[in-house]
Formats: C-alpha cells, structure tokens, sequence
C-alpha cells in the first residue's frame, strides 16, 4: 500500500513540475512573438493559467503527503508533547474536512460544467476542473494519513513537527 501512494505522489509531483515547466514554456513563447514578432497565441494566458492552478493543487497535495507544506511551528515548539499531539490532531482535522468539502465541491463544479467549452482550447471545461477534485482528493487521503499516524502515535514519541 505504500508503494501505491508513493508512486501516486510521485506521479503527481512529477505532473505539478511538468506543469510548472508548460507555464513557463508559454509565457516565454508569449514574451518573444509579443515583442519579437508584435503576434501572440491565442490560448497562450488560458493554458498557462491552467497549468499555474494544476501545479499549486497538485503541488500542495504532495507537499502535504510528503509533510514539507509550509506551517507555522512556532507555539508547537514551545508545547509539551501531549499538548503537542491535540494540537496536531486539531490542525490536521481542520485540513481533513477542508479538503474533503473542497473535493466533493469541486467534483460538482466539474461535473457541472461538463458541457462548457474553453473559449481559447476548444476542450470541456470538465477536463480542466478536474484538478480540483483530484488536489483536493489527494490531499484529503494525505492528511487522513497524517491524522492515524498522528492519533495512533505515542504522546511520547511526538517530536518535531515532520517527524
């Protein structure tokens, strides 16, 4: 089981990061036919908007599994380990449920506005949606993760956050 979120996580990291990477192609493309050739794409903002949204909820899914999304630690250092793991499992409710309300939204969004084309690329609006749910999704799982590791872990063996 594992290996499965694991490669999943990888799958999705790697999937953010070719995003990130079309984005910037597009905009480079865009910034040399704007002011080298006075031309443009006409979907060039449209995709790159997309790929910036796929990248930050995929991203931050990931970020989330791998416990690397950003957090303010600063009262956590300062608590008691048992104090410590109520705090952590307060927190990591919150992102649970949040997270579990944004997938089942953003599934309805989609499916919602499956018959709506995109005006620049032509393709259903579903298809671009889609990363809401499946962000969301992910980082729901991961902080369900998160949240039994925490709850079935000792008091005692609460160190730093991200351990």
């Amino acid at each position: 089981m594992r290996t499965f979120i694991t490669r999943t996580a990888l799958l999705l990291e790697t999937i953010a990061g070719v995003a990130l990477l079309l984005m910037l192609g597009v905009i480079l493309l865009q910034v040399v036919l704007r002011y080298g050739f006075a031309d443009g794409l006409i979907w060039g903002e449209e995709f790159a908007r997309i790929m910036m949204i796929a990248a930050a909820l995929l991203g931050a899914a990931v970020a989330h599994h791998q416990g690397m999304h950003i957090r303010f630690d600063l009262l956590d250092h300062m608590l008691a380990p048992p104090a410590r793991r109520v705090m952590a499992l307060l927190s990591e409710s919150v992102v649970f449920f949040t997270a579990a309300v944004l997938t089942y939204f953003g599934w309805q969004f989609a499916a919602g506005n499956e018959m709506q084309e995109s005006l620049s690329l032509g393709i259903s609006m579903i298809v671009i949606y889609a990363v809401l749910p499946i962000g969301f999704g992910w980082l729901a799982l991961a902080s369900l993760r998160r949240l039994l590791e925490t709850f079935f872990r000792p008091a005692a063996a609460m160190g730093t956050p991200g351990d």
